[in-house]
């Protein structure tokens, strides 16, 4: 039995097709309306076969239709797993460390690599010390809470999408740790409590550039 990951299928698309329309005003004139619901209901469950079987995917329509091997996203919102991998891969609780262990070998590499090290946020001068940090421009947190990227990607595809070069910053510590897992927009946009002005205000951060960061991130969801 062949495990898979998938989407609803538009059986809709299908009938849209011209040897099936024709063939249902050939019997529009036969049948009752009741009886031509009927008739389309057959139809779509012999399709489904139709495409089960051109597949390869080795299950019976019953088990596609109650899920079966067959782990969609309503599936796994209702609890019905194709196997435990993917239980465990849809219901592990966000580990912030996970999405964050290659962090010391990649500040150990920009330190080694750069003279100068500006914040990407802020464009000031960073110190080489534990001052300066790596940030997730859209948080891990944000991706590991994406039901579609637990249930889709494996835990190491989420931590290659979080830590895509597009979608890490070099910043300050302080600005790391007040943005925490909002977006940018939204943590720039905040007021800040100590200061009563927003945070972009605050931390001095330039806008536009930051912008900019954002929006190539976001590509990368």
């Amino acid at each position: 039995m062949v495990s898979i990951i998938a989407t609803d299928i538009k059986l809709d698309t299908i009938l849209q097709n011209e040897e099936f329309k024709d063939l249902f005003q050939a019997q529009e004139t036969k049948i009752e309306k009741t009886e031509i619901d009927s008739f389309m209901s057959e139809c779509r469950r012999e399709i489904g076969k139709s495409i089960l079987q051109t597949f390869g995917l080795g299950m019976t329509y019953d088990q596609f239709k109650q899920g079966g091997n067959l782990t969609t996203l309503h599936n796994a919102n209702n609890c019905v797993f194709a196997n435990e991998e993917i239980k465990q891969q849809y219901t592990t609780k966000f580990d912030r460390k996970a999405y964050e262990k290659d962090f010391p070998k990649m500040r150990k590499e920009l330190f080694k690599n750069n003279k100068i090290i500006k914040d990407d946020y802020t464009r000031k001068h960073l110190k080489k010390d534990s001052r300066t940090h790596i940030d997730h421009v859209v948080s891990a947190k944000s991706i590991h809470d994406n039901d579609k990227a637990r249930l889709y990607m494996t835990a190491d595809q989420r931590n290659d999408m979080a830590t895509h070069h597009k979608n890490l910053a070099v910043t300050n510590g302080s600005v790391n740790q007040s943005k925490g897992a909002k977006s940018l927009e939204d943590w720039m946009h905040s007021s800040n409590k100590k200061t009563g002005y927003d945070n972009a205000t605050t931390y001095g951060v330039d806008v536009k550039k930051t912008t900019e960061i954002g929006k190539q991130a976001n590509k990368r969801r």
